[in-house]
């Protein structure tokens, strides 16, 4: 049997390298209809946006705070290497805005970088 030296181990730490690559956006459109409550909403916009579960009761509170039946939004997603060639690192962004032509910006969320195993 061997004996190592804990002296000659090298570990580099996993760590994020390189710029972030978004993709394009995606917009997106969701209606309510019916009773005008925070949980509805969320249910409503956790159902037409994937992966947004991190922000949808943000959202939720601003269309309700603006009176806003129908939330106009936009998704894009992020990667970024790892030193560890086995990861990448991924975030998200989602804008909702008050009009059709997504001009009017109510607010931006964008989710913390996560390592994600390839």
């Amino acid at each position: 049997m061997n004996s190592v030296n804990s002296d000659s181990i090298s570990i580099a730490p996993r760590a994020q390298t390189g710029s972030w690559v978004w993709s394009k956006w995606t917009n997106y459109t969701v209606t309510v209809t019916g009773k005008f409550t925070t949980t509805v909403i969320t249910a409503a916009i956790v159902s037409k946006i994937p992966v947004i579960g991190w922000a949808a009761s943000v959202f939720a509170t601003i269309m309700i705070t603006n009176n806003m039946k129908t939330g106009y939004f936009k998704k894009r997603g992020a990667s970024r290497a790892d030193t560890y060639p086995h990861y990448l690192w991924s975030k998200q962004q989602v804008n909702l805005y008050k009009d059709k032509a997504r001009t009017i910006l109510k607010s931006s969320k964008t989710s913390d970088a996560s390592k994600v195993r390839m």
